[in-house]
């Protein structure tokens, strides 16, 4: 019951406070940071959708066949989606590597002073 009613009453902070208000503590500061706090969120909502998926399965009818098609498509689901996660934070890795080589001296770049 203590449950219950700390969850209804986490609920109702949040919606009164908003959800910006409500993940400004915890929003990162660098771009990597923010991208991998973002990543992170899309993986839980996959995987909550997937437990969603097996909660509605339960008890019913259908065959071990489609269970298991349906486990390996959220598998799969998965990996692509890590997949496109590796390549979207190399890619802000690198433009951060190109942001600070434009921005450090020009001695530093390989050109001698002169």
């Amino acid at each position: 019951m203590r449950k219950a009613c700390a969850a209804i009453a986490a609920l109702a902070l949040f919606a009164a406070a908003g959800e910006g208000v409500a993940r400004a503590a915890k929003h990162p500061a660098s771009r990597v940071s923010q991208l991998k706090y973002l990543q992170k969120l899309q993986r839980k909502q996959l995987k909550n959708q997937e437990k969603g998926w097996k909660r509605s399965v339960r008890g019913s009818h259908i065959s071990r066949a489609e269970r298991n098609r349906v486990k390996r498509q959220y598998g799969q689901y998965m990996r692509t989606l890590r997949k496109q996660q590796k390549v979207e934070l190399r890619q802000v890795k690198t433009a951060n590597r190109v942001r600070r080589y434009r921005g450090a001296a020009p001695w530093a770049a390989g050109a001698t002073m002169q």
